[in-house]
């Protein structure tokens, strides 16, 4: 996930409206962030022996099963299990079957960033990578995780999420154009901004001549005329702010809420994913 442009977050920050001071809350939790490049091959033997010639070495046993029974889902966490950051996969109706591989050196690395591969995929580390003496391990990013709550009834999941154990810090309103595609990265990059782990959002699809603030900077819902939501179109995006009281909180909202991932190092990008 690459961090959006400061242009990007101006709205939500400009307009960010502080609650008054209250309890003393928790910040957002610092997980390890793992990347693994993967590709889908119709010649699993063809596509390894190339990854070989750049240098790459094999990790682990690999995996292979019966059709219908493997998830190939979890080629990239059990790479990661086993210090590998590349998976190169029979591509279905085949078998699923899967072999882990890494740079056997640092000009190994290098040469595999020129490959063209299927993609790659960015999760969370669970467990410390193991050990390697003879390969180099895929690249970690240190990240904040930042919940996101997507409703359409702000306020009542506004209580929902203080009645759960959250406090709110704020909330901010924006307008955007619907075809935004990077909007839940500037939701969570602004709430890190803010001292936030939870965002809960309402986005309201709006003709955009009725749109206007109030004088305490809040737009006006009331005069809004809701539209057809459309790509060329535009919404009001309403966002409240929250931190949780208590671990138990946080922990049990981890547990039910998409996340989304923010760099801690300041101009520091997470890859693609």
């Amino acid at each position: 996930m690459q961090a959006p442009s400061p242009d990007a977050t101006t709205a939500l920050v400009e307009h960010y409206l502080p609650a008054p001071p209250g309890v003393t809350t928790l910040g957002p939790s610092t997980v390890t962030l793992v990347t693994i490049q993967f590709e889908y091959t119709d010649d699993l033997p063809a596509a390894v022996r190339k990854w070989e010639q750049l240098g790459f070495v094999r990790v682990g046993a690999g995996g292979d099963a019966l059709p219908g029974q493997a998830d190939r889902s979890r080629f990239p966490e059990e790479a990661a299990a086993v210090g590998a950051s590349l998976v190169v996969s029979a591509a279905a109706p085949a078998p699923a079957q899967a072999v882990y591989l890494a740079p056997g050196s640092p000009q190994a690395r290098e040469a595999g960033r020129a490959v063209r591969a299927s993609g790659s995929t960015t999760c969370e580390l669970r467990e410390p990578l193991p050990a390697a003496s003879a390969h180099l391990g895929p690249e970690i990013h240190e990240a904040a995780r930042i919940l996101l709550d997507d409703t359409q009834d702000l306020q009542a999941r506004a209580a929902q999420w203080e009645k759960a154990g959250f406090a709110r810090l704020g909330s901010s309103d924006a307008v955007i154009k619907n075809n935004q595609m990077d909007f839940s990265h500037i939701l969570a990059h602004t709430a890190f901004a803010v001292g936030a782990t939870l965002v809960a959002f309402q986005m309201t699809p709006a003709k955009l001549r009725s749109i206007r603030r109030l004088a305490d900077g809040r737009i006006d819902m009331d005069a809004v005329q809701p539209a057809q939501l459309s790509p060329g179109g535009s919404s009001v995006i309403q966002a409240a702010f929250f931190a949780p009281m208590s671990r138990e909180a946080r922990t049990a909202a981890e547990a039910s809420s998409m996340a989304m991932y923010v760099p801690t190092a300041a101009g520091t990008n997470l890859p693609a994913g």
